[in-house]
């Protein structure tokens, strides 16, 4: 067994999916932990899944899943999760916005006894109107998921999740069917847990 599962959902990522998985491996590297990494192309249209299989194939840690259909961010992380076969499990977006670096200190955390550990971008403003609008979207979003919840946490939109031991991530799953994908689930997990 593994000590690290992670998910990585691809939709249209077959331009910089390569490279960032390099970045990963480098990442790792310099830790202990062993690790898998769960490929999954969500039928991007743009020819991913050419990226998605030689990447695969190219390392005897990797599986790939190929969807015919589209299911959605959740529905693959989800469909990864249950692959899973470490210890841990995480996902994280592959364009590395919210970068790789962090999977260190958060399956630190996760050994130190949190049943999770997420990672979230921060948007520096500046007087460009894309990233107004995403960090406006962002924000909002925010705010939005923690009056529906009574999570106590900064809710990201996008980055990276790590869940430790099987309980709360199939937990994280169960609700995410249910309730919609995201940190607000992880929360039901963990007061469940307790």
């Amino acid at each position: 067994m593994v000590d690290l599962s992670l998910v990585i959902a691809c939709y249209n990522d077959g331009a910089h999916l390569e490279d960032s998985l390099q970045q990963i491996e480098r990442t790792l590297a310099a830790t202990h932990y062993t690790y898998q990494f769960i490929l999954i192309d969500d039928a991007s249209p743009d020819g991913s899944v050419q990226a998605v299989k030689q990447s695969a194939e190219a390392r005897d840690n990797a599986q790939m899943v190929l969807h015919e259909q589209n299911v959605g961010r959740g529905g693959t992380v989800a469909e990864g999760f249950r692959l899973a076969t470490g210890n841990y499990v995480g996902f994280l977006d592959i364009d590395l916005e919210v970068h790789c670096r962090y999977i260190p200190a958060m399956l630190q955390a996760l050994e130190d006894g949190c049943d999770g550990a997420t990672a979230y971008r921060h948007y520096e403003i500046r007087w460009n109107l894309d990233t107004f609008f995403r960090f406006v979207l962002s924000n909002s979003y925010r705010r939005w998921s923690s009056r529906c919840s009574v999570c106590p946490i900064r809710i990201p939109r996008r980055g990276i999740s790590f869940f430790g031991g099987s309980g709360s991530y199939l937990c994280w799953m169960k609700h995410s069917r249910t309730a919609g994908f995201g940190i607000p689930n992880l929360w039901r997990c963990v007061i469940s847990m307790v």
